[in-house]
């Protein structure tokens, strides 16, 4: 029997899911690194294809869920519904900075990302080998900071530009640079508490806290104006005319 008119049908609709709350993602991690493409045998086809960095998928992860430990939960709850799925017997493929932050065993999972981030604690990141652990007992605590955060940040700035990750090697050259800032940084010792107050101590902390202040890389430093002016070669219409008219024509047959 056809219903009349006036009946309305109940559709039983899902509950909206709540947007994730806006986080500062300057405080976000740094967990995945930009790996190579590869070439993949057995085809000879042309195919147009876009290669994106490793990165900026993931972070396009964790903004839908609202930050890495978000998308980290979000994990947790695939891996439990996977382990107690029928597919269990196959491994659970997750990125290695999920199984890095979960304290996991890569043998049990499929391992989507190739290259292992760089612990975050940054005495861990400063040691990571056995000779710059062995370095770092040589140096003084505020020195070996401020050498590691310079190093740090040119590591960031390669990071930035268009090629993919900083060039292989980069950590034995990082353990050079340390070996020779301690031969030829020779600091004398620094006193473990600050200078008393005095006429000219008081002058010099004036001039230092006046002085231009280095920010993030990119950014404008206030108080630093730099002027940049470099025009190229330009190629004039008689000189484009002068090639066209001197160029070899071909001969027909």
């Amino acid at each position: 029997m056809p219903k009349s008119p006036a009946s309305k049908s109940h559709v039983k609709r899902s509950p909206r899911k709540a947007k994730p709350e806006a986080v500062d993602e300057s405080l976000w991690p740094r967990s995945i690194l930009s790996s190579r493409a590869e070439r993949v045998p057995g085809t000879h086809e042309i195919r147009i294809t876009i290669l994106y960095r490793d990165r900026d998928v993931e972070r396009i992860a964790w903004r839908k869920h609202g930050g890495p430990e978000g998308f980290y939960a979000h994990l947790d709850n695939l891996r439990a519904s996977h382990a107690a799925s029928k597919r269990s017997r196959n491994a659970f493929q997750a990125p290695r900075g999920y199984i890095h932050n979960r304290n996991l065993e890569a043998s049990t999972l499929g391992v989507v990302e190739v290259i292992l981030p760089a612990p975050q604690p940054l005495e861990q990141r400063w040691t990571c080998t056995s000779t710059l652990l062995r370095l770092r007992e040589q140096f003084p605590d505020w020195l070996w900071t401020a050498i590691n955060k310079e190093l740090d940040d040119r590591d960031d700035r390669m990071w930035s530009e268009s090629i993919h990750g900083p060039p292989r090697g980069w950590l034995q050259a990082r353990e050079g640079i340390v070996d020779k800032a301690l031969e030829t940084l020779q600091y004398p010792e620094r006193p473990a508490e600050s200078l008393p107050s005095s006429p000219s101590v008081d002058n010099l902390r004036a001039v230092l806290a006046r002085a231009p202040k280095r920010g993030r890389y990119g950014e404008d430093v206030e108080g630093v104006d730099i002027q940049v002016d470099y025009r190229g070669p330009l190629w004039t219409k008689a000189h484009k005319f002068c090639r066209i008219a001197h160029s070899p024509v071909p001969a027909r047959p």
